[in-house]
């Protein structure tokens, strides 16, 4: 957290620009902490899926901003892919569910 605190406002021209990269990290890392504690908690299947499901997105989103049509439409099969992966892992272990905790 402390490297990623000092490399946040790394590319800042000013003392205000380094401060909004300090405070969005800050955030960022707040928000993480929030859930890891409140949601994730001890389900290793869980921290996995965090992980794939945050780098996914981020290279999805990075595709869609790309002017070539080429490279939206890998970011569209990117999101496609992420959403039917992570939606046949919910339908699995809903399916898996003892019928009692319905």
């Amino acid at each position: 957290m402390g490297l990623g605190a000092l490399f946040s406002g790394s590319s800042a021209l000013n003392a205000g620009e380094f401060y909004l990269g300090l405070g969005l990290f800050l955030l960022k890392a707040a928000f993480f902490l929030a859930v890891v504690a409140g949601l994730l908690r001890d389900n290793i299947a869980a921290y996995i899926l965090t992980g794939f499901l945050s780098s996914a997105l981020t290279r999805a989103l990075a595709l869609l901003d790309q002017p070539a049509a080429t490279y939206q439409a890998h970011g569209v099969v990117l999101l496609v892919v992420t959403v039917l992966a992570v939606g046949g892992l919910w339908w699995q272990a809903r399916r898996q569910e003892p019928a009692t905790a319905r």
